[in-house]
C-alpha cells in the first residue's frame, strides 16, 4: 500500500504520494527547498494539478504542506531547542 498524505493549497485538498528515490535525490540535492518540494509533490498528487504557478496558497498553506511533505519523505527539520519534558538533565 502506498503512503500518502493530504496538503492543502490554495484551499483544495491534495492526496500526495511518498516520494520516490529519484524524487527524494532532486529535493536533497536542491537544499530541500520548499517551493522545489511543492512542485514534486504536485507532479504525482490527485487530483491532478495542469499548472502549479497557478495557485495562490497562504504562507500557513506553504509552511503546513511542506512539514508535512518532509515528515512523509522522513526528512522533517529537529527542532533547534526542542522543549524538554519534566526530569530531564538540564545540564
Amino acid at each position: 500500500m502506498a503512503r500518502t498524505a493530504k496538503i492543502v493549497l490554495d484551499g483544495k485538498d491534495y492526496e500526495v504520494h511518498a516520494f520516490n528515490i529519484g524524487e527524494l535525490e532532486r529535493i536533497t540535492l536542491q537544499g530541500n527547498n520548499a517551493w522545489l518540494v511543492l512542485r514534486i509533490a504536485l507532479e504525482r498528487a490527485e487530483p491532478k494539478v495542469s499548472d502549479p504557478n497557478m495557485l495562490e496558497p497562504t504562507p500557513d498553506e506553504v509552511r503546513q504542506a511542506f512539514a508535512i511533505l518532509m515528515k512523509l519523505a522522513g526528512l522533517e527539520q529537529t527542532a533547534a531547542n526542542p522543549p524538554q519534558t519534566a526530569g530531564e538533565d538540564q545540564s
